[in-house]
């Protein structure tokens, strides 16, 4: 058996044969068979390190542009590049960060008055960062002006987060008793005060609490308030529980409350408590005992303006005229130079009409600045007052010429006061037009509306009144102190036709002093109003009203009234 010799022809086509090459940039190589196929060998280890290498660079680029993205398109000076690498993980982070810078930029806007600009910050930045109170309770702040209904829901929605800082549940109790939303505060409060919040959170949600429930005339919920809490031994206890004394016609027990509270509490805070007794004796016209408590806070604080406005208020009333000048003077002396002092007194002057003061104070706005449309309406107002339309209508007509800055802002009032000078002068016809411009006026308010029906009342002007008060009822139909003065003048002119739908609005809204429910009710069962609509029903209700009076349990008053004596 012979031993095969071997092919070197066939050596060297395997060794060509087994060649590779490097392609694709050396992530793979060609290589060509025996056959003559070609095989592609791919080098994972290659691809996988540049997949690597790509995708970071790739995250690293996009973090590059959403750093610039956030910091020059959204604004976002605060942006952190870490943040920015770790996005989308941390997305929410972000959207939180970002809602608190918006919201201190927002701040910053509101400093320097940018209005616009600091309402649009602070709504994106709570909407992004729903947990900042400080942002929630500055963006209600900003609604609250002309639009309350939202910001109570900004801060009602935001309770949870805000709950155990007292600033926040406060600013929510003010807006949603402003608001009126009773109903609301009494299912809220009983939720809140069922997750035992702090202490002085627990307080400020039991006076609103016991604010609505009167204001309801649920006073089973009031009584369970004042025994089951100490808030009978605060100062908030003692305004309520006097307030209630006041609403149920029993002003002189409030005022033995109130003076007790200041002979057990010398020396504390207690102006509320002074001006709530002034009232009480001002209303009572017990004028003696209303210069005395008025007298005596004036001598505990003699470097402060509020109580020696109270004192001429109440001097005013009286008609202790001598003393009232000399009181006025020494408050010319000592804060001729405050102007939120001297505008108090302007309007008192205005509405006393004391045209001797009232032309010092508009001599005064012009010398310091102060002003003068105030001032210069005060005189005008002052002259009706004291009987003199005449001189009025020639300063009305003296502003008109020389048309200042202020007058367009001012021209609702200005229009009011005009219109009553010339009815009080006997010229309806040019009394009517100007109070057609008053109520047309789209500056007009509904507090302006009904101060002004306040005044055409006392001149007897009751036509015009129920104008002014039937604008007024239909711009808020939830006031219930407009709708009370409106049943009043229709009562008092005979509109038996409207009372009916009024009265039955009234008995959904918040409870005015009994006095009135009994007034409304004995004049309803007159047979001037025979023939009003649904009147059976219309005096059930009323008795109904009545008898809630009847059922408050003044035994626990008496105790408030014991303890705090």
């Amino acid at each position: 058996m012979s031993e095969e010799t071997p092919n070197p022809t066939e050596n060297t086509e395997s060794q060509a044969s087994s060649r590779s090459y490097s392609i694709w940039l050396g992530f793979a190589s060609r290589e060509q068979t025996p056959r003559g196929s070609v095989r592609i060998n791919i080098k994972w280890g290659r691809v996988i390190i540049l997949m690597v290498l790509l995708g970071v660079f790739g995250w690293m680029g996009k973090s590059v542009g959403l750093y610039y993205f956030f910091k020059n398109v959204r604004d976002f000076e605060d942006v952190s590049f870490t943040d920015m690498v770790l996005f989308p993980a941390n997305r929410s982070n972000v959207r939180i960060q970002q809602g608190n810078y918006q919201i201190d930029q927002g701040k910053a806007a509101l400093e320097r008055e940018d209005y616009r600009r600091a309402f649009s910050l602070l709504r994106e930045g709570v909407a992004r960062s729903p947990a900042n109170i400080e942002g929630r309770m500055l963006l209600a702040q900003v609604y609250a002006g002309w639009r309350p209904d939202l910001a109570t829901d900004i801060l009602v929605g935001g309770v949870q987060y805000g709950l155990e800082d007292p600033d926040f549940i406060k600013l929510m109790s003010t807006l949603l008793l402003m608001s009126k939303e009773d109903d609301r505060i009494l299912e809220l409060t009983d939720k809140l005060l069922e997750e035992d919040p702090p202490l002085e959170v627990q307080r400020i949600l039991n006076v609103m609490r016991m604010q609505s429930a009167m204001f309801k005339g649920k006073y089973d919920i009031v009584r369970q308030i004042f025994e089951s809490t100490d808030i009978k031994q605060t100062m908030d206890g003692v305004i309520i529980g006097t307030s209630l004394y006041i609403k149920t016609g029993k002003a002189d027990t409030a005022a033995q409350v109130l003076a007790s509270v200041i002979n057990s509490s010398p020396g504390g805070n207690l102006d509320p408590v002074y001006t709530r007794l002034v009232n009480i004796y001002k209303t009572e016209k017990e004028y003696n005992k209303a210069r005395e408590a008025a007298l005596e806070l004036v001598i505990q604080k003699p470097l402060e303006w509020q109580p020696r406005i109270m004192l001429i208020d109440v001097l005013s009333a009286s008609g202790m005229t001598d003393r009232r000048d000399r009181e006025i003077d020494a408050l010319l002396q000592e804060h001729r130079n405050n102007e939120q002092a001297m505008t108090a007194l302007a309007q008192l002057a205005a509405e006393y009409g004391n045209v001797r003061a009232s032309s010092r104070l508009y001599d005064l706005a012009l010398e310091n600045g102060y002003n003068l449309g105030l001032f210069s309406l005060s005189l005008a107002e002052a002259y009706v007052s004291n009987g003199e339309p005449a001189k009025a209508i020639e300063l009305c007509n003296e502003l008109v010429r020389e048309d200042p800055s202020w007058l367009l802002n001012s021209e609702s009032t200005f229009n009011a006061i005009r219109a009553l000078a010339y009815y009080t002068q006997g010229d309806s016809e040019l009394g009517n037009l100007y109070l057609k411009n008053f109520l047309e006026s789209t500056r007009t308010n509904v507090n302006q509306l009904f101060q002004a029906s306040r005044s055409y009342k006392k001149y007897d002007l009751t036509e015009q009144a129920l104008k002014i008060l039937e604008e007024a009822y239909a711009r808020e139909e939830g006031n219930e102190a407009v709708l009370v003065s409106l049943i009043d003048v229709e009562m008092e002119v005979g509109a038996y036709f409207a009372i009916s739908q009024h009265l039955k609005k009234l008995f959904e809204l918040r409870r005015p002093d009994y006095a009135i429910i009994e007034d409304i009710h004995q004049r309803l069962q007159s047979d001037r109003f025979l023939f009003t609509e649904d009147r059976v029903t219309l005096l059930e209700e009323l008795e109904k009203i009545l008898e809630e009076r009847d059922s408050v349990d003044w035994e626990i008053w008496q105790r408030v009234e014991q303890e705090n004596s």
